[in-house]
C-alpha cells in the first residue's frame, strides 16, 4: 500500500533535535548545518522561530524544508536605488534548505503546506531563497497558488563553482598567454615593491577570531561594499557564525599582509572537501598591486596541495567568480504572496516596480552600459566610505 505524504511543521529547537540524524545525513551546504541554523535563529532579533516543514510517509521522514518565520521588509528597488521598504511578516526558506527527497510529488506537497502556512501564520509572503532554476521545487513554486499571488519577476543569479586540479600549474595552463603574463607581472611587481614584507596567513580556530575581525574590519571599512551596506561587518552575527564554524573545524580565513598591514582577505568555510566563499575584499589603496588576485592564487596553491576538490563562490556575478569558475548554474529566488487582500496588494505594488527594474536592466545591458553603470555606482559608494559617510551603522548590521 502506497501511503500518502503527511506534513508537520517543526518550530522549536527541541523538535529540530528529533530530526538531527536525518538532517545531518542529508545536509550538504554548511550554511544549512543544524547548529549554524540555530545560531542564526537565536541571534537575529527579527526571527520569530524556526519554521521547518517535515514530510512523512507513514512514520518515515522523507523530506525537510528548512525555513524561519520572521519580520522583515519587502524592498522595492530599481537597480541600486531603493524606492521604499515595506514591513512584512514572511516565511523564508533558506538557501540549500531542501533536504532529503526532492521529487515532484514531495515538492508539490511542500508548496501545499507553504500555502496553508501563509494562511495559518497570517504572513504576507513566502520566499524560497535561490533554488536551482528548473528544479522540481522551482517548477512547483512557479505554478503554485492563484495567479495574482505568484512571482512575475523572480530574481535570478549565476552560481559559480571552481573545480580544482591536483596541481595549481593546471590553473595557469588554462589561462591565456596574456593572462599568465599579467599574473606573473603583478606578482613580481608586488614582491619587488614590498621585499621580504609579503605574507599570507590562514586562521582557523576560535582563538583566532579577534585577530580575524580586527584585520578584516580594517580592510572592509574602506571598500565600496561598505558604502552599499553589504559585505563583511564586524558584528555579533558574523562572530557567532564563525565561532560555530571554528568549533566544527570548518572555518578558514586567509589574509594577505604587506609590511604587516592587512590588505586583502578571503573568509570561507571548508565543508566536505569544498571551500565556500563567505566574504572577500581588498583595500582599494593597494588596487594597483591586484592584492585580491595575488591572494586567490596563493590560496589555490595551498588548497590544491591539501587535496580540496572545489571552491564554491556562491551566487552572484562578481567578475572573479566568472573568471575562475568552471561550473555555472542559474539559481532563482521565488516569492509567493498570501491569497488575501494584503498579500495581493503587496504583489500588485511590487510588479510595476520590478517591471521597471527589469526593463531598465535590459535597456542598459543592450547598449553595453551595465558594467559602466555598476562601476560608477560603486565608485560613488567608495567615495562615501572614504569621506566617512555611513560608517557608524555598518558594523551593526
Amino acid at each position: 500500500m502506497n501511503l500518502r505524504l503527511t506534513s508537520r511543521v517543526l518550530r522549536s529547537e527541541a523538535e529540530l533535535q528529533t530530526v538531527r540524524e536525518a538532517w545531518e545525513d542529508w545536509q550538504r551546504h554548511p550554511h544549512v548545518d543544524l547548529d549554524f541554523f540555530l545560531a542564526i535563529t537565536r541571534i537575529r532579533p527579527e526571527i520569530i522561530s524556526p519554521y521547518v516543514i517535515a514530510l512523512y510517509r507513514g512514520d518515515t521522514l522523507e523530506t525537510l524544508y528548512v525555513g524561519r518565520l520572521e519580520h522583515g521588509h519587502l524592498p522595492l528597488n530599481v537597480g541600486y536605488w531603493s524606492l521604499m521598504r515595506v514591513p512584512v511578516l514572511r516565511l523564508t526558506f533558506v538557501y540549500s534548505g531542501l533536504l532529503g527527497n526532492a521529487s515532484d510529488e514531495h515538492c508539490s506537497a511542500l508548496m501545499h503546506e507553504i500555502r496553508e502556512s501563509l494562511k495559518r501564520e497570517k504572513a504576507h509572503l513566502t520566499s524560497l531563497h535561490f533554488v536551482q532554476a528548473g528544479s522540481a521545487i522551482h517548477r512547483a513554486a512557479a505554478r503554485s497558488g492563484p495567479i495574482p499571488c505568484r512571482d512575475f519577476f523572480p530574481e535570478s543569479r549565476p552560481h559559480w563553482v571552481m573545480r580544482l586540479p591536483t596541481d595549481v600549474s593546471f590553473i595557469y595552463e588554462k589561462m591565456s598567454p596574456k593572462a599568465r603574463r599579467n599574473r606573473r607581472y603583478e606578482a613580481n611587481r608586488l614582491l619587488k615593491e614590498f621585499p621580504a614584507a609579503v605574507r599570507v596567513e590562514c586562521y582557523s580556530t576560535s582563538a583566532d577570531l579577534d585577530r580575524v575581525f580586527q584585520d578584516a574590519e580594517a580592510i572592509a571599512r574602506h571598500t565600496y561594499q561598505r558604502g552599499l551596506g553589504v559585505g563583511f561587518a564586524a558584528n555579533d552575527e558574523n562572530r557567532e557564525r564563525f565561532r560555530v564554524e571554528a568549533d566544527r573545524g570548518r572555518f578558514r580565513a586567509y589574509f594577505l599582509y604587506l609590511k604587516d598591514k592587512p590588505v586583502a582577505f578571503f573568509l570561507g568555510t571548508l565543508n566536505k572537501n569544498v571551500l565556500y566563499d563567505n566574504f572577500t575584499a581588498y583595500d582599494p589603496e593597494y588596487s594597483k598591486h591586484s592584492p585580491g588576485m595575488y591572494l586567490f592564487f596563493q590560496i589555490f596553491e595551498r588548497i590544491c596541495k591539501e587535496g580540496i576538490e572545489a571552491v564554491d563562490f556562491g551566487f552572484g556575478d562578481a567578475w572573479y567568480k566568472a573568471h575562475f569558475g568552471t561550473d555555472k548554474q542559474e539559481e532563482t529566488t521565488v516569492a509567493l504572496f498570501a491569497p488575501r487582500f494584503s498579500g495581493i496588494v503587496l504583489n500588485m505594488i511590487r510588479v510595476p516596480v520590478l517591471a521597471l527594474d527589469y526593463l531598465g536592466k535590459r535597456a542598459v545591458g543592450s547598449v553595453g552600459f551595465l558594467r559602466s553603470v555598476k562601476k560608477t555606482l560603486r565608485s560613488r559608494a567608495q567615495k562615501r566610505v572614504s569621506s566617512g559617510e555611513g560608517q557608524d551603522d555598518s558594523s551593526q548590521r
